[in-house]
């Protein structure tokens, strides 16, 4: 049986997350569409860890101003 390897090469955090099913079943959508064109495979985890980091981005283009990071977030996912 082969190892799954590694898809972060940095330390890792593990963390339980509960969503709704709707929220599951958009991110799972998303995911096979995106691997429809990719290489790699693609999970509804790294759709999270994806939007974990557009998300990161608009906090620190913002400085951590709280009142401007959902403006950016949106712009970045479009």
């Amino acid at each position: 049986r082969m190892a799954r390897p590694a898809k972060l090469d940095e330390p890792t955090k593990q963390y339980k997350l509960l969503m709704t099913v709707k929220q599951y079943d958009v991110l799972d959508r998303h995911a096979k569409m995106l691997q429809k064109t990719s290489r790699e495979q693609i999970s509804v985890a790294d759709v999270i860890r994806e939007s974990i980091d557009i998300y990161i981005d608009a906090i620190e283009e913002t400085n951590g101003d709280s009142s401007n990071v959902g403006l950016v977030a949106n712009n970045s996912v479009r």
